[in-house]
């Protein structure tokens, strides 16, 4: 295995500090408390500094938001004092700005949204370090929305619609550093309950980066066409909370209608409980996934199903992953309705303690090549003769077996003279020698005839030396008297 890329040490350092129980989280604080807006503060969001800039201006709860918003200009730094906000709709002329205006706590303040906040066509938008209760929404269309730090509980979480009806699309969106934790809902599920992300409609290019997403009821993530997204180093915790939903069939990120340009890299899931993890899945007519990366993931007891499923994909990396306690482990995918994929580069990935593998008692043997007592293989090795190079020119294909059959040159192998070595060696059974064969009778025939040349003594006498005259040629040339000789002796 190669030596680990950074991002790979970052995931095993997350496994440790999980096991050891350590935990870290955003809670909406903007600085230490008693700090001025002369300068700005900061806090840590996955490693990385989420920076609260001074507060150009304050309000309280009392104060309407939308109007506050529709004040603001590009630069602004909107700081919210300590309270309880109510849920508004914020039409779309109140965010639509050339640049970007933040939203964050004021100093040491602890900000939260009580109800579901609705922002109708934002544009170049960020929130950050706050509190909401009740779902965090953008629809029709959103574009340059960044939303960082900041700690979602309640019925619904984040949810882009990019409506294209309305001529709607949701694009440059960066979710990042937030924690998205216990995710419920009761009564007949409605819009994006139950889902810690949620994104449908015409989306591109977001960006979903360390953050920490935990216990929901419905998807982690769901998307359906989804073009240039990024999930990357996130941590997805459970336990489940789909137990009370039956109708529920929930995944870790499920994508069920194609896209392009598709990224799962550095990302740890672990007792997750989802019915399967990964699930790219092609649903409608014109569904297509082309150029999916899945790089260098922890998925450690995550999934009753597969970790990992993937319909048909035209260009996919698969490389790196490690995958423990999985029922199923990986899944590739054909469905018959959609063209077949291509161009899978499949590598460097490690399974371990699937849950069919203990219920069987298989061994790491079971599996590899590389461990005493493993697998071996029994292989067909064709060469390149003149013959066969004369088949497969011709289109001769079926033709090809017979060649190797009777093929005289060095290093030519049959699958059926490989298992007779395996079987003459004692490491496979008759039995299982020739289930496998492609030719049980060809196998058969190799072992009787080795088995007879084992128990019967050589008495044949030597063949004797044949003399031959050779008459004069026509053209007067002719040759001496000489011998060929069919035993281990020279001619005489």
């Amino acid at each position: 295995m190669p030596a680990p890329r950074p991002a790979a040490r970052r995931a095993l350092l997350l496994l440790v500090l999980s096991v050891l129980g350590f935990a870290a989280a955003i809670t909406g604080c903007g600085g230490s408390g008693g700090g001025g807006d002369s300068a700005s503060t900061s806090t840590t969001v996955a490693e990385k500094p989420v920076v609260f800039p001074p507060c150009t201006t304050k309000i309280g709860p009392s104060t309407d938001l939308a109007v506050a918003l529709f004040k603001a200009h590009p630069g602004t730094v909107l700081c919210l004092r300590e309270g309880q906000y109510a849920g508004a709709e914020i039409p779309a002329g109140d965010t639509d700005y050339d640049d970007f205006v933040t939203v964050q706590p004021a100093p040491g303040a602890k900000p939260v949204f009580a109800g579901e906040m609705v922002f109708e066509g934002a544009r170049h938008l960020r929130l950050q370090g706050l509190a909401f209760r009740a779902g965090l929404a953008f629809t029709p269309e959103a574009e340059a929305v960044e939303l960082l730090g900041n700690d979602l509980t309640g019925v619904g979480g984040i949810y882009f619609f990019g409506d294209a009806g309305q001529g709607g699309s949701s694009r440059e969106v960066l979710i990042a550093g937030n924690r998205i934790h216990d995710i419920d809902y009761t009564g007949p599920q409605d819009g994006y309950q139950g889902y810690g992300i949620k994104s449908v409609g015409v989306q591109h290019g977001f960006v979903v980066r360390d953050n920490t997403i935990q216990s929901v009821a419905a998807d982690y993530i769901q998307t359906d066409v989804a073009d240039d997204w990024t999930v990357e180093g996130n941590t997805f915790l459970g336990p489940t909370l789909v137990g009370t939903h039956p109708q529920e069939h929930q995944d870790l990120w499920q994508d069920y209608a194609g896209g392009r340009n598709l990224v799962f890299r550095d990302n740890v899931a672990r007792e997750t409980g989802t019915a399967e993890s990964l699930l790219f899945q092609l649903t409608y007519p014109g569904d297509r996934f082309a150029k999916v990366t899945v790089e260098n993931n922890l998925f450690d007891h995550d999934s009753s199903g597969f970790s990992i499923q993937i319909y048909q994909v035209d260009g996919l990396v698969f490389r790196e992953n490690t995958v423990v306690g999985s029922s199923f482990g990986s899944v590739f995918r054909n469905d018959d309705r959609f063209p077949p994929g291509s161009d899978y580069d499949v590598e460097h990935n490690v399974f371990a303690e699937t849950s069919e593998a203990r219920v069987r008692n298989y061994t790491a043997g079971h599996f590899s090549f590389n461990v005493e007592g493993g697998r071996c293989p029994a292989c067909e090795v064709l060469l390149n003769t003149r013959h066969v190079a004369d088949l497969v020119e011709k289109g001769e294909i079926n033709e090809i077996k017979e060649a190797i059959d009777k093929s005289l040159a060095p290093g030519s192998l049959t699958f059926e003279q490989s298992l007779f070595k395996m079987y003459r060696d004692g490491i496979i059974t008759q039995e299982e020698a020739l289930a496998n064969a492609d030719s049980a009778n060809n196998l058969l025939w190799l072992m009787n005839n080795a088995d007879a040349s084992l128990t019967q003594p050589q008495t044949m006498a030597p063949k004797p030396a044949i003399a031959q005259k050779v008459e004069t040629a026509p053209s007067g040339a002719s040759f001496s008297e000489f011998r060929l000789s069919l035993d281990d002796e020279k001619a005489a």
